[in-house]
């Protein structure tokens, strides 16, 4: 029998009113003496002692606590091995099962080890068996149960276990009452519960039901209870979810209330005070988020850091610490550019994410938070490698994360914006396609009034101007203006984010009167600007932007009202953008060619302001030195600092900078974009090639600009017009395996191209967002890049070889000159600074003619071109008269000089041949056609020589290279009823006509001449006629197309026509409306259905610049046809083609002559 002092009761009851002291004072002592009165105790019951097990119990559950509120591991272990011996003493006894299983949840807090928990649970749901249905300690179990699966999500991302989780949670709910003493553990266990289902399922009633049982908790739990803080925790944090929910400005304001008397009822260094910490952190920043306080954001990173500090060694709750932090340390980049916050917020976040198992469900935020950071990183420091990462960081992001959780949409647009700057970068149109279908995607799931819409609007928006740079499609732009529209109008007027979006709205609506010349456009983007400026902090980080942006709309608005006080606020506000911008910086660039315009809008204007002048050729100089910025961008420089010592008179560092400039177009047009893409990045920078020729000229080297104009335009064409010329050498003095991995690379190159027309060929936008479209583009695209990395290599070895240094190098005036043995080449320029014809010869010793036009003005160009498209619009007489008009003005401008200079003079006979090679805006116009043609006037380049056009001399020397094919079969198409196209009957008469002349001519009518019937048909004809409806697509010339009878599932485009290698293609007779009518943007390409013909191999070419009517186009061809034919006595000969137009055309013209519009449509085109 034990005595009085060694008795395991004695020692047990003092130890349980210790206990029950410490829970009522919190004095740690207090549970210390417990402990250790509850070991005594078990040491005083030996083996075998009936009660040893209730010992056991005591002890383990008095270590608990002391570890709840210390942090003492050492505690925690030795509960577990305590609590172990008394289920090994009383297996059958609930209780102990329940400590256990408490002790393992709480260690698995501290090692994240999965099976720990799985152990915990197993313990637990065991407790719940052998515990009786009517016992007291049934509810508590059940609810420290649901407390563990609840812990099991969270580190595994097992949403089974939130669903056992409630269901336990439920059954402990309807068991007990208030007045059971766990009445606020069980329903704020299971409110936090609903509060997880509701962040995977964003059912608002679940938040609800949370937030309504979170507030029982701490409404029933008194202020000095040990638990009411961490009661207060939670249902702030779900006060704070449902503010982010709907933006309820008194959700946040509650949950800092909560959460601030949650901190005072928290001793320092008590183990919850972490938390508490983190959680009032996380809501001073959704409040910075809102008000953009600096105060508050400085102090919610100080909790921060101090939660992350001192927070306990929780796996998962450090995790969480520090993700919270790096969001407050993101945000305050974001608001004041401060790289040091952005690094740390990366450092803090990888090092959440290495504290982050795989199934946590917080890890996909925490993933796709370092991603955004990334593309931050990258928009400070232009380190492209860093912005692929953030792209792949994104993705991964996405994959596991299923549609409608809440996050889903943040993610898809996350990854849209950094897609999107990979565009920016490299071009690439496909990275475009997947932003704008992810933005897309998102903007259709976001919910209507959530504060995510704003935000997807908003990224739709920007994708939206982003590909409005690369279409000039309308459509998008007032698709971006009123997206962003809403996003404004979503959000309250004091929210942060209004910043944002109004200086997005007033640059949108500025780009839209550079567009459409709305002067109401641009004084509502001066108004916006102005306003984007004034709610701007000083110190936030956009507000260079702001300022940037409100100075080029003031530069915009100066020009249009001459007022000097506007431009002098414009250079202002410029300069402070600008000053406001660290070096380095991203947007750096973008800012010093923006202040440069500004600077310069005056000299341009008025001829004043030198000093300005210089202080912008100054600033773009500095520009035009990157080395890490896009090649798009320091291109632009480069262009931007020629313009400008072009107007401060300084010719020959001008010329060195267009110079540059042309040597980087290489890098932006890479083999590794699509055609399409390419084609996108040149329309960027319409007008380069006139401006470095004028430049030259200007400069006395009339030769070289010549040659700039042949290396800065027809680059597309140029990668498919490789022949014999370039081929020789090459067999003549590489090895052959060279030359035969060349060939082969090229083939590689032209098969992946004729691969993504036919993949993009469809409208369907079904097609375009299938998973398996994207995931094939994908490899294509990787396919399309390492052939060309490999046709990059291959063309440096072979340039290695000393005879081959110039392979495929822009040719030399000497080697150009050869192409105008048949007769003259004039290249009608065009530019800002001055206007010329350069006469290409081949005299070696002067081999180019200059002849200066002074009467021919840019501007005069396009007022010309917009009157003679609206004439060929209009209708009646006086629509003729304005066509006859601008072809007497053509005369005297243009033809009149070069015909004076060539002396070439009226001729009956023995007609002269003279090829056209328009440059910029005066490839729109007739200049086969210039004259005055009234009766006994023979001011006319029709009655002086034959007119052939080539888009560039290259193109000329492809067309000639290749011997005449032998006579064969002619193709002869007529599609007299096309769907969804008006009827076209006379194709089928003129097409019968031509066929009668052509005997052994293929006939496709209607239904016949499907895309797929004609492409395989080409190779073996020689002459091709088609009859038939043509469309140029504006935004997209690849994709303008003849209409055959399937056009809209398999358009007969001009990629597809392009892509093709006609090894016998002779004479292509293209009978359809406008086939010559390229974009104003790219008309330095020549991208149109006349030209596809040429790269496809057709030396001959007859093409239109406008529609005519069927009876004209039908007289036209009779009359083409029958001098080829001799009328129909031979095969046609396709080397008469430019003659016999040329006979038609004046035939037509002396029957009527009054009417241009019918006979100056048809030109020639080749050799």
């Amino acid at each position: 029998m034990n005595s009085f002092f060694d008795d395991p009761d004695v020692f047990s009851e003092q130890a349980i009113e210790f206990a029950h002291a410490f829970e009522q004072i919190g004095d740690i002592r207090l549970q210390e003496k417990a402990i250790e009165l509850f070991r005594m105790a078990v040491s005083a019951a030996p083996p075998g002692n009936p009660d040893r097990g209730m010992y056991l119990s005591n002890l383990a559950n008095g270590l608990i606590n002391f570890f709840e509120r210390t942090g003492d591991l050492a505690a925690l272990r030795e509960a577990l091995r305590v609590g172990l011996e008394a289920v090994d003493v009383e297996p059958l006894e609930g209780t102990n099962s329940s400590i256990v299983s408490n002790a393992l949840g709480l260690l698995h807090g501290t090692d994240g080890e999965p099976k720990t928990l799985d152990e915990a649970v197993a313990f637990g749901r065991r407790a719940i068996e052998l515990t009786p249905a009517d016992d007291d300690h049934l509810p508590t179990r059940l609810s420290n149960l649901a407390a563990l699966l609840q812990q099991r999500y969270l580190g595994t991302g097992d949403t089974a276990s939130v669903a056992e989780g409630i269901e336990a949670g439920r059954a402990a709910h309807a068991l007990v009452g208030k007045g059971h003493y766990s009445w606020q553990a069980i329903v704020g266990n299971l409110g936090v519960l609903l509060r997880h289902r509701y962040e995977i399922d964003d059912d608002p009633a679940d938040l609800q039901e949370a937030l309504d049982l979170v507030g029982t908790a701490v409404s029933t739990t008194p202020r000095g209870h040990v638990d009411r803080a961490l009661y207060l925790g939670n249902l702030a944090t779900v006060f704070g979810l449902r503010y982010e929910r709907d933006g309820r400005q008194a959700d946040l304001d509650e949950a800092f209330k909560l959460c601030r008397e949650a901190l005072d009822l928290t001793p320092k260094g008590h183990p919850g005070e972490a938390g508490c910490l983190s959680v009032y952190g996380n809501l001073l920043r959704l409040g910075v988020e809102r008000t953009g306080a600096a105060e508050e954001l400085d102090e919610a990173v100080d909790l921060l850091r101090e939660a992350a500090r001192t927070g306990p060694e929780r796996i998962t709750t450090r995790a969480l610490n520090l993700a919270t932090l790096s969001l407050c340390l993101r945000l305050r980049y974001e608001q004041f550019g401060r790289i040091g916050d952005l690094t740390e917020a990366m450092e803090t976040v990888q090092a959440a994410l290495a504290l982050t198992s795989p199934g946590d469900p917080e890890r996909p935020a925490r993933i796709a938070g370092l991603g955004v950071m990334k593309r931050l990183m990258y928009e400070r420091t232009s380190r492209t490698e860093v912005l692929k990462e953030a792209i792949g960081i994104g993705r991964e992001a996405l994959a596991i994360t299923p549609p409608g959780h809440r996050w889903y949409v943040g993610f898809l647009n996350s990854l849209s914006n950094a897609l999107r700057a990979l565009h920016q970068v490299t071009g690439d149109g496909d990275f475009l396609t997947e932003a704008i279908t992810l933005n897309r995607t998102a903007a259709a799931t976001v919910r209507p009034g959530s504060p995510d819409h704003a935000v997807i609007l908003n990224g739709l928006a920007n994708a939206l101007l982003t590909s409005f740079a690369r279409t000039n499609d309308l459509n998008e732009l007032n698709e971006a203006i009123a997206l962003t529209t809403m996003a404004i109008t979503g959000i309250p007027e004091d929210h942060l984010s209004q910043l944002l979006y109004v200086n997005n709205l007033g640059n949108l609506l500025r780009i839209r009167h550079e567009r459409t010349g709305d002067e109401e456009d641009l004084a509502h983007a001066l108004r916006i600007a102005r306003t984007a400026v004034d709610i701007t902090p000083r110190d936030h980080a956009m507000r260079s932007s702001a300022l940037s942006n409100l100075g080029v709309a003031l530069m915009a608005t100066y020009l249009l009202t001459g007022d000097l006080e506007t431009w002098a606020e414009a250079v202002a506000t410029g300069r402070d953008a600008l000053a406001l911008t660290p070096s380095g910086h991203h947007d750096q660039i973008g800012l010093q060619c923006n202040l440069a315009q500004v600077l310069r809008a005056r000299f341009e204007k008025e001829g004043r302001g030198l000093d300005e002048l210089r202080e912008a050729i100054g600033l773009l100089i500095e520009a035009a030195r990157s080395d890490s910025d896009p090649p798009s961008r320091i291109l632009l420089a480069q262009r931007l600092l020629a313009q400008s010592l072009m107007l401060a008179g300084d010719g020959e560092p001008a010329l060195a900078a267009y110079r540059k400039a042309i040597e980087l177009l290489p890098r932006v047009t890479t083999l590794e974009l699509t055609r399409s893409d390419r084609r996108h990045g040149l329309a960027a920078m319409p007008g380069l090639a006139g401006e470095a020729a004028a430049a030259a000229i200007a400069a006395g080297l009339p030769d070289l600009a010549v040659e700039l104009l042949e290396q800065a335009r027809g680059l597309l064409l140029s990668e498919v017009m490789i022949g014999q010329g370039e081929l020789a050498p090459l067999d003549a003095h590489a090895p052959a395996g060279l030359v035969g991995r060349f060939q082969r690379v090229r083939q590689d190159l032209d098969e992946i191209e004729a691969a993504a027309v036919t993949m993009f060929a469809t409208d369907d936008p079904a097609h375009a967002l299938s998973a398996a479209s994207r995931a094939a583009a994908q490899d294509l695209a990787e396919r399309r890049r390492g052939f060309a990395r490999e046709w990059d290599d291959t063309v440096a070895e072979i340039r290695a070889i000393p005879a081959l240094r110039g392979f495929l190098r822009p040719p030399s005036i000497r080697e150009l000159g050869r192409n105008a043995a048949e007769g003259p080449i004039v290249l009608v320029n065009t530019s800002r600074f001055r206007c010329d014809a350069l006469i290409l010869t081949d005299d070696p010793d002067r081999p180019v003619i200059l002849v200066e036009l002074p009467a021919l003005a840019h501007q005069t160009v396009i007022d010309q071109v917009n009157r003679f498209r609206a004439a060929i619009k209009g209708e009646g007489l006086a629509a003729q008269k304005e066509m006859l008009a601008v072809l007497g003005w053509l005369w005297d401008a243009v033809a009149g000089p070069v015909m004076t200079e060539l002396g070439l003079l009226p001729a009956a006979d023995n007609w002269p041949r003279l090829w056209w090679c328009p440059v910029g805006e005066t490839a729109f116009l007739p200049l086969h056609a210039a004259g005055r043609h009234q009766v006994g006037s023979d001011a006319t380049v029709l009655d002086r020589v034959i007119s052939s056009y080539t888009p560039t001399i290259r193109a000329l020397r492809h067309a000639r290279e290749r011997a005449a094919a032998a006579p064969g079969p002619a193709l002869l198409i007529a599609q007299p009823k096309t769907p969804f196209a008006e009827p076209l009957p006379g194709t089928l008469t003129e097409v019968r006509k031509v066929a009668g002349m052509v005997p052994g001519s293929r006939i496709l009518i209607g239904e016949d001449a499907t895309c797929e019937v004609v492409l395989n048909a080409l190779p073996a004809h020689p002459v091709i006629h088609l009859a038939c409806h043509g469309h140029s697509d504006w935004n997209d010339p690849g994709r303008s197309r003849l209409l055959l009878h399937d056009h809209t599932s398999s358009p007969f485009s001009v990629a597809a026509i392009a892509s093709l290698r006609l090894a016998g293609a002779e004479l292509a007779y293209l009978s359809a409306c406008n086939t010559t009518v390229a974009n104003q943007r790219l008309v330095d390409e020549a991208v149109h259905i006349t030209t596809a013909f040429q790269l496809a191999g057709f030396r001959h070419v007859i093409g239109t610049l406008w529609p005519v009517g069927d009876t004209y186009a039908t007289s036209m061809a009779l009359s083409v046809y029958g001098d080829l034919t001799r009328q129909g006595a031979t095969p046609p000969d396709p080397a008469l083609a430019a003659s016999a137009l040329h006979h038609a055309v004046r035939a037509r013209r002396d029957e009527a002559r009054r009417y241009p519009g019918v006979w100056a449509s048809h030109i020639h085109a080749g050799a």
